[in-house]
């Protein structure tokens, strides 16, 4: 008999209330770890600020930014604070069963993992990853939707290699050489995207094989994997904004940079 027939209404009750305290105890933590968080990131941009100001060989760079407007710096800033959120929102998308304070935390780690030890967001996942068993969730679970999120803001980054190739290679946007920097770019994209959609396709071919090797064992999961992500792009959900935000907003910062240090780029290239 399921033990929990045997427990008493006011039991039931009463475990309820602790789970529920326990629930806003965590959140209350959850908070306070990120506004120190925050006021840590703070501290270190101050500390980063000083000492290029202190070292006699980082003053040329303290040089030319002051020949930069406050203005392209300010909008520069705000533009990428803007594309952390963006993947803030889109990470709560994929995992949206982890509370939003802890999914928040996790999402700025793996992008601040990630800025300090660049690996093809390899570390960024790692680092999840060890959140979330500290945190006593599913590995796997978190390593599935992981793969979900890469999809998913990968999907963006080919679609709009696709469409901007296009673009250029029809003259619709400057930029030299429309085949090598238009056509050619473009036609990856729409490769790598076709190239994923068909693989649940080739995994429904092995559904039959008894004894899977390797190969076909990892083929039948990166299809569950663009399952999943094609049914999270088929929900019409505001928070799929957040992985366009995430690509576009930095791009535009790449573009404002090279503009306020006298160097506009076309937006072609």
């Amino acid at each position: 008999m399921d033990s929990r027939l045997l427990t008493r209404p006011e039991e039931g009750a009463s475990a309820e209330v602790d789970f529920e305290a326990r629930r806003q105890d965590a959140s209350q933590d959850e908070g306070k770890r990120l506004r120190r968080g925050i006021v840590s990131l703070l501290i270190v941009v101050v500390l980063v600020g000083a000492l290029i100001l202190a070292v006699p060989g980082l003053r040329e760079v303290a040089d030319r930014i002051k020949d930069v407007s406050p203005w392209w710096i300010g909008l520069a800033v705000f533009l990428e604070i803007c594309s952390c959120v963006g993947y803030v929102v889109v990470f709560r998308l994929v995992f949206h069963r982890v509370p939003w304070l802890l999914a928040t935390r996790v999402a700025l780690s793996e992008m601040a993992f990630g800025a300090v030890l660049p690996a093809g967001g390899a570390g960024g996942v790692a680092l999840g990853a060890w959140v979330a068993r500290a945190k006593g969730g599913s590995l796997r679970r978190f390593l599935e939707r992981s793969a979900v999120l890469f999809l998913l803001t990968s999907a963006v980054n080919l679609a709009t290699l696709a469409v901007t190739g296009l673009l250029v290679a029809v003259g619709l946007l400057h930029a030299p050489h429309r085949i090598l920097l238009g056509l050619l770019p473009g036609s990856v994209g729409l490769v790598g995207i076709l190239a994923f959609l068909s693989v649940p396709r080739l995994a429904r071919r092995f559904s039959t094989v008894r004894s899977p090797g390797r190969a076909i064992r990892w083929l039948r999961t990166t299809a569950s994997v663009v399952h999943q992500t094609v049914d999270e792009l088929r929900r019409p959900s505001s928070r799929l904004l957040g992985a366009l935000v995430y690509l576009w907003f930095d791009i535009t910062v790449l573009w404002i940079s090279f503009r306020a240090f006298g160097a506009p780029v076309p937006v072609g290239w």
